[in-house]
């Protein structure tokens, strides 16, 4: 019964104790950047497939794309990258290795994939850009994931952390662009009380095990306290926006690592669960929680 609790969003139970497998840190290591050229997208979906395809073991191999990197220059955020002359989307790997010929071969493999895709790559060293080893050898990965969501410290992060197929990945982001541009009149409208428009997109571009990656998609706004007043609209055009993003990347065939109150009913709101499935999820949680205590809200339960 306790993979039933595992992802359960908190409806079935709570949680007193856990076991963590943990591994000694292996001696050998690398890491490396590489600037990617248009349709950054696509070639980085392809080099994730093919890492995938070879069965190359890799501890991290992400994608920076060019929203994320343009406001993060703008912000200080990359202060490696502040000479660059224009905007370029980042990937970068690390690996780890019991051996140094292991190392090698791994890192042979992963230049090649990388580089065939006309590539740019930035040295070695962290004074040359090379974000990876600062990633793997300062604890970067702390600071990465999220980087998106906070680089204004006037705005608060609407988001939603979610895995996708590989292939898949890119029609997604194209998506969240068509839906700012659809949504531009109602961005105009926080725009105009703040001064600060809403920027949507998605965070770090993680590849997941098997063929998934994970993203956090969503955007960045104004709360409804500025300048003194308290501005409610905001806040009904937040959540109105917030909703209408999540209907439209769970219908694009997105599954959502954590779901809260909102994002939970959204999926039962827009059919996402066979019918058999949902009841079945029902009456676990009327089984388990006849009062309805835990999560309350949560899947349109009550």
């Amino acid at each position: 019964m306790a993979g039933l609790f595992c992802g359960d969003n908190g409806i079935y139970g709570v949680k007193t104790k856990i076991s963590l497998q943990v591994f000694p840190k292996p001696p050998f290591a690398n890491y490396k950047t590489f600037f990617l050229p248009r349709k950054s997208a696509e070639i980085s979906a392809e080099i994730f497939t093919e890492i995938r395809n070879r069965n190359i073991d890799v501890y991290d191999a992400i994608y920076l794309n060019e929203t994320l990197i343009g406001i993060g220059q703008l912000e200080g955020v990359y202060p490696l990258w502040n000479g660059l002359k224009r905007r370029r989307a980042v990937f970068f790997y690390t690996i780890e290795a019991n051996s140094e010929k292991e190392l090698d071969e791994r890192t042979n493999q992963l230049d090649k994939i990388i580089l065939r895709k006309k590539a740019q790559s930035l040295g070695l060293e962290i004074s040359d850009g090379n974000y990876a080893k600062w990633y793997y050898t300062e604890q970067g990965h702390w600071q990465l994931y999220h980087n998106l969501w906070g680089m204004y410290p006037a705005m608060v992060p609407l988001s939603a952390e979610c895995t996708v197929p590989i292939n898949r990945f890119s029609k997604i982001l194209k998506e969240i662009e068509l839906w700012d541009m659809e949504h531009a009149d109602e961005m105009k409208k926080i725009l105009d009380i703040t001064g600060l428009r809403p920027v949507s997109g998605s965070g770090p571009i993680i590849l997941e095990e098997g063929n998934n990656i994970g993203l956090s998609c969503g955007f960045d706004t104004s709360v409804s306290y500025f300048d003194g007043k308290v501005y409610k609209i905001i806040d009904e055009i937040n959540m109105k926006l917030w909703k209408s993003l999540l209907e439209r990347v769970a219908r694009n065939g997105v599954q959502f690592s954590m779901l809260g109150d909102l994002l939970s009913r959204v999926m039962v709101d827009i059919g996402a669960y066979p019918e058999e499935y949902y009841n079945l999820m029902k009456s676990i949680k009327k089984t388990l929680d006849p009062k309805f205590i835990l999560s309350r809200g949560k899947f349109n339960f009550w």
